[in-house]
């Protein structure tokens, strides 16, 4: 299996720039995800490490080598798409077999391969169907056996699953993921879906506007987001968002979100006066009182309840937002219900609101006294 560097590349078709100086790596056998909303450049990439389209600057290195310039059948990849291409008058292993046939492998070689991946792909029992008399998900299989017959450099999948149904996408994630793990493959996987990026992936690339946003493993950039595109991109539901102006208030920094709330923030950050934007994930909040001193308890009305089977989604108001809290499945509350809610400051993600972009520690800003937190910001909103 290959590796590939991706270098600076742009490309810009007249007046319109795809992507701007974009630079990524893959190792061998490392799932890379592009992630990202439609045009936002990430179908475009594909397309030039495929050789489908070239660079207008920048190079596209597999195995230290430059193939910006290269054909794509001279590339040692693999592409299997959403459509899956298959080609509707061949017999499923003839599909398979035509890309060992074009480069002239042996018929014994041929037959041997595609018995292999056919096990492999559970496609066994379809070889002598046509394309027409596969279902979705079988027709992905097949897809992705006509790929790994040939054992290429790199795999890329341009937004395989998304003509399945929700039941199939999962059982597809599954058969990839095992795959990869199997194969040690090295894998460029095209996406929207953040759950397929965080379930398969072993780095994740967020893409806005042909622009990388960040690059991470599936923890870090959950856990981690670096700025508010991606806070509100990644996770479902997404992250709570609740802006504001920082105050000192007794050498304590809180958030002012609205005349009746004031959010202490944790120690270590230097953002007295500006504009900053909470973040909160749905999980990390809770029904009842403060734990502990960490923890801020507030009231709030409940506007809707979401019983999703596996938890509970209880979305309420604070100061005009509406806010998410992530619940289990024996949760048993009322539109209308005035409840509660805590939150620790150990989960808060704090962003500055004019760039977007995520707040760091930059040292401790005062002591918060143990039972100020919930004191402040225990109001009826």
């Amino acid at each position: 299996m290959g590796s590939l560097s991706i270098v600076d590349v742009t490309r810009r078709y007249g007046a319109f720039l795809a992507l701007d100086s974009v630079s990524v790596e893959a190792g061998q056998g490392e799932f890379l995800t592009l992630l990202g909303p439609s045009g936002c450049g990430k179908s475009t990439l594909l397309g030039i490490i495929a050789g489908l389209d070239y660079p207008t600057s920048g190079e596209i290195r597999i195995d230290g080598t430059d193939v910006s310039g290269t054909l794509a059948r001279d590339r040692d990849i693999a592409m299997i798409f959403q459509s899956y291409a298959l080609y509707p008058t061949m017999t499923v292993r003839k599909n398979i077999e035509f890309g060992l046939k074009i480069r002239g492998v042996g018929a014994a070689e041929r037959a041997k391969a595609i018995q292999n991946v056919a096990t492999m792909l559970r496609i066994d029992h379809l070889l002598d169907r046509k394309p027409w008399q596969l279902s979705g998900g079988q027709r992905q299989r097949v897809a992705m056996g006509r790929a790994l017959v040939r054992n290429p450099k790199l795999f890329l999948f341009d937004e395989p699953l998304s003509n399945l149904d929700a039941q199939l996408r999962t059982e597809m994630r599954i058969e990839i993921k095992r795959l990869h793990q199997k194969l040690g493959a090295t894998i460029v996987y095209v996406t929207h879906d953040q759950v397929e990026a965080m379930t398969m992936s072993t780095k994740i690339v967020v893409m806005n506007g042909g622009k990388i946003v960040q690059i991470g493993t599936p923890n870090d950039i959950y856990n981690s987001p670096a700025d508010l595109f991606v806070a509100r991109f990644v996770g479902s539901p997404a992250m709570n968002l609740l802006e504001g102006t920082v105050e000192t208030h007794g050498g304590v920094q809180v958030l002012k979100v609205s005349p009746k709330l004031s959010i202490p923030l944790p120690n270590g950050y230097a953002v007295s006066g500006q504009a900053v934007t909470l973040g909160i994930r749905p999980e990390n909040i809770t029904i009842g009182d403060a734990q502990d001193e960490t923890c801020i308890a507030l009231d709030a009305r409940v506007d809707l309840v979401e019983p999703t089977g596996a938890d509970t989604l209880v979305i309420f108001d604070v100061a005009g937002k509406e806010v998410t809290a992530r619940t289990a499945p024996t949760t048993k509350i009322n539109a209308g219900q005035t409840l509660k809610f805590s939150f620790s400051q150990d989960n808060f993600h704090l962003f500055d609101t004019k760039s977007g972009k995520r707040l760091d520690k930059k040292g401790a800003t005062g002591n918060v006294p143990p039972s100020l937190a919930a004191r402040s910001a225990a109001q009826a909103i």
